[in-house]
């Protein structure tokens, strides 16, 4: 059983053949290896087409290819085009795999014949690294709360991510949380590889998950917006739970925006939760609370919101 990898490349010579070099290493055989350059100006395509000369084989295929059109997700969709096996995973150009990575997640397919595997990873910052703390769920209701699926951290089957309309390529950040929500409200099954931490994902200056809150505030509540298009298009049974967790997030962007002391982007972000205000007063009441706590620092706060939101 052959999977498919796509990374979608722009302007990474210097940290390409790493993440490139962990794919190599892998204990898996077959796997697809598709690489799309995003308009690169250094020497990241030439990179590109050489690692295919050096390591192309009939179990190792890779493919190099060309989107222009700027963006990740025009980039992922265009190599999802060109995906070839029955599974595929989405992948960044910096992060680095476990080398029995895809593996277990191969394991795992055959065991289950899942629609998506879901992975833990380890965050590797300047200051160290922890592992990225993962709610084993299936539910969209968690997916909204708490993302976890993320691009990295899950495998799935190509048809369903071609059937739920592939990546939206008119968002540009929290990219992976909206297209988890489309995943998990068509998908028949979830796995999970517990307790293994199967990739390092990189943080450092030049990383997009490193910007702060109100940098992308356009990006991010039109992540917002798209998801709550999604869900009132749905039939899916706790769509009402779900509009009521993406107005909490709303006001949870909002209490950080005010942790960076970018109180116009502040109210910004509560006018358009003001539009989206579930129809319980009480859970209206509860969520201000939260968002008081959030802004002056508060951690933790989707726990309780996950017991109140059922």
């Amino acid at each position: 059983m052959r999977i498919s990898i796509v990374i979608p490349v722009y302007n990474r010579s210097n940290l390409l053949l790493r993440t490139l070099d962990t794919i190599w290493r892998q204990t898996y055989r077959p796997l697809e290896l598709i690489l799309v350059d995003n308009g690169s100006t250094d020497l990241t395509l030439q990179i590109c087409k050489d690692y295919q000369a050096k390591y192309n084989s009939d179990d190792f295929v890779i493919t190099v290819c060309q989107e222009l059109k700027a963006g990740a997700n025009a980039a992922r969709n265009k190599g999802l085009s060109l995906v070839k096996s029955d599974y595929v995973s989405f992948y960044d150009s910096d992060d680095e795999m476990m080398e029995n990575r895809m593996e277990l997640i191969a394991n795992k397919i055959k065991e289950t014949n899942a629609d998506i595997i879901a992975t833990i990873s380890t965050i590797r910052r300047n200051k160290g690294s922890f592992i990225r703390n993962k709610l084993y769920s299936c539910t969209v209701e968690d997916q909204i709360l708490v993302g976890m699926l993320s691009t990295q951290d899950m495998v799935v089957r190509t048809t369903l991510v071609k059937n739920v309309g592939a990546w939206d390529e008119t968002i540009f950040r929290w990219q992976d949380w909206e297209l988890g929500i489309r995943l998990l409200l068509h998908s028949q099954k979830l796995v999970w590889v517990k307790d293994i931490s199967l990739d390092y994902i990189n943080q450092h200056e030049k990383s997009i998950t490193g910007l702060s809150f109100s940098n992308s505030y356009d990006y991010l509540i039109h992540a917002i917006d798209r998801a709550t298009i999604v869900i009132k298009k749905s039939n899916y049974v706790k769509k009402i739970s779900c509009l009521a967790l993406l107005y909490y997030r709303r006001l949870w962007l909002a209490g950080l925006l005010y942790q960076e002391k970018q109180f116009a982007l502040n109210q910004k972000c509560l006018k358009s939760a003001e539009y989206e205000k579930p129809a319980s007063l009480c859970l209206r009441i509860l969520f201000q609370l939260l968002y008081f706590y959030i802004k002056c620092g508060g951690r933790g706060a989707w726990k309780l919101v996950r017991i109140l939101v059922k």
